[in-house]
C-alpha cells in the first residue's frame, strides 16, 4: 500500500536549526533569510512528491536558475544526511533522489526545454499557487541579489 503524502503545512513545520544555521553561514545570510530559502525549500521537495504521487511524469519538475539558492539549501539539507532521509519518509514515504541533469540532457531542443519549464511553472502554480510562483521565479532573486542565478 502507498503511503500518502504529509500535507504541505505538516511538511512546512519541520524545523532543522543545524540546517539552516549551516546554509546561513556558507552562504553569508542571516537566519531568518536562511529560514525563507528552507521553508521554499521544503515546498520544492513536497511538490517533488506530490508530483510523484499523482504520477506526473511526462516532463521531469526542473530548477529553473532563478531557484538557485533553493538548491543550494537542497544540497546542504542532503549533507544533514540522516536528518534528510528521516525527513523524506516521514513526510513523503520515500526518498526524494536530488538528479543532476547531466551535460547531455543539459542540451535538450529548445521545444522540450519550454515544454519542461512550462510544465514545471504549470504544476507550481496549480499544487503551490500564484505566490509561491512568482516567488519561485524573481522573488528569490530580488530578495537575495548576490546569491540566486549565480
Amino acid at each position: 500500500m502507498a503511503v500518502a503524502i504529509s500535507s504541505l503545512a505538516k511538511t512546512l513545520r519541520y524545523k532543522n536549526e543545524a540546517i539552516v544555521q549551516r546554509f546561513a553561514e556558507e552562504n553569508s545570510l542571516s537566519l531568518s533569510e536562511a529560514e525563507v530559502v528552507f521553508l521554499e525549500t521544503k515546498k520544492w521537495l513536497w511538490l517533488c512528491a506530490k508530483q510523484s504521487e499523482l504520477k506526473y511524469t511526462k516532463f521531469p519538475l526542473t530548477l529553473f536558475y532563478q531557484m538557485q539558492l533553493v538548491d543550494v539549501m537542497w544540497h546542504t539539507f542532503i549533507l544533514f544526511t540522516k536528518d534528510y532521509a528521516d525527513f523524506c519518509h516521514q513526510h513523503f514515504g520515500c526518498f526524494i533522489h536530488h538528479v543532476p541533469k547531466a551535460k547531455g540532457e543539459k542540451e535538450l531542443s529548445r521545444r522540450i526545454q519550454r515544454a519542461t519549464i512550462r510544465y514545471t511553472y504549470e504544476f507550481i502554480y496549480d499544487q503551490l499557487g500564484e505566490d509561491t510562483l512568482l516567488l519561485w521565479c524573481e522573488g528569490l532573486r530580488v530578495r537575495f541579489p548576490l546569491h540566486a542565478g549565480e
